[in-house]
């Protein structure tokens, strides 16, 4: 399974890392916390990113 820290999910999403933050308090992204470390899983990016092709926009 790979994973990533928040920085690299926020480079990823092209967002910033308090955004990342914001989606984990919002339960939109769950982590998975290894002691003091935050991962994020390569499933959870991927449903995120499928999530957001369900939405539509016109």
């Amino acid at each position: 399974m790979a994973c990533y820290t928040i920085p690299e999910v926020a480079d990823i999403f092209k967002v910033t890392t308090r955004t990342i933050h914001n989606w984990i308090s919002e339960g939109r992204l769950p982590i998975i916390k290894i002691g003091k470390t935050v991962r994020i899983s390569d499933e959870a990016v991927k449903a995120l990113i499928d999530a957001g092709r369900t939405i539509k926009t016109h």
